[in-house]
């Protein structure tokens, strides 16, 4: 199988798979917290693993991972590496600028933190009115989530940031990096009287309002809805094949049509 991953690929052979025309895979993620029992790396893992097995069945390289995003709501939480927006939109933008002189024109983020996606959008709408380069946007917890919702019945009392479908996926993708005893149910409380549903939302008077409160003052344990009681790794390898089959099937069309 040919190399899929751009940093071990030499220079000549990289200028050879340019030729080609291959789309260009960004995995972007995160390090914050994802609750007791999940690694803090669960954004960035996950968007590498999704983008080099969507590489291995279509026309793409990868480049290495942006694994650090904006995460300030979390930064309380021991471990987080939280970095200025504006860094993520810098590094996103150097790596495309540097990519481009060669005729690449197909450059795909595998985002997987919701935090980046300001930044990523500036960096793309960039592109495309100075360069005439449209940029796509592939969010694999957020197509995840919603594959989960139509395979299994019980997704609206398991999903939630750092519950499902986080952790059957990284049961399967990361098996010794997860720790089920560990694994605790959503623990957002309340704010001044108000009722937080998570990182900046709140329900007042069944009204959904943003209030961007610090998770550390409202959650103990970085989940902030559902839970993972019933992750299984077999739900995790059949979510991580629909996604990557996904993103397979939009790079082909990407190239096609774009």
């Amino acid at each position: 199988m040919a190399q899929i991953n751009l940093a071990l690929l030499s220079w000549q052979q990289a200028e050879e798979r340019f030729r080609e025309q291959p789309a260009i895979l960004i995995p972007v993620g995160s390090i914050e917290a994802h609750g007791p029992h999940l690694p803090l790396g669960a954004d960035s893992l996950v968007a590498e693993a999704v983008a080099v097995r969507a590489a291995q069945r279509a026309p793409a390289l990868v480049v290495p991972t942006i694994s650090y995003g904006y995460a300030g709501m979390w930064r309380n939480f021991p471990g987080t590496l939280s970095t200025d927006p504006k860094n993520v939109r810098a590094l996103a933008g150097d790596i495309i600028r540097a990519l481009l002189p060669f005729g690449l024109r197909h450059f795909i983020f595998v985002n997987n933190h919701s935090g980046n996606e300001g930044p990523l959008e500036l960096v793309a709408r960039q592109f495309e009115a100075e360069q005439g380069i449209v940029i796509a946007h592939f969010y694999p917890w957020r197509i995840m989530a919603h594959l989960y919702a139509r395979l299994f019945d019980d997704y609206a009392e398991t999903g939630g940031h750092g519950a499902e479908p986080n952790a059957s996926v990284l049961m399967y993708l990361f098996p010794d990096d997860v720790d089920m005893a560990r694994a605790v149910a959503d623990q957002v409380g309340s704010f001044n009287g108000f009722a937080m549903k998570g990182a900046g939302r709140m329900d007042f008077e069944g009204v959904p309002i943003e209030m961007y409160v610090d998770m550390s003052k409202i959650n103990p344990s970085g989940v902030t809805s559902g839970h993972s009681f019933s992750a299984t790794p077999e739900r995790g390898q059949l979510l991580v094949e629909r996604t990557v089959e996904a993103l397979a099937g939009f790079i082909k069309a990407f190239r096609e049509n774009v």
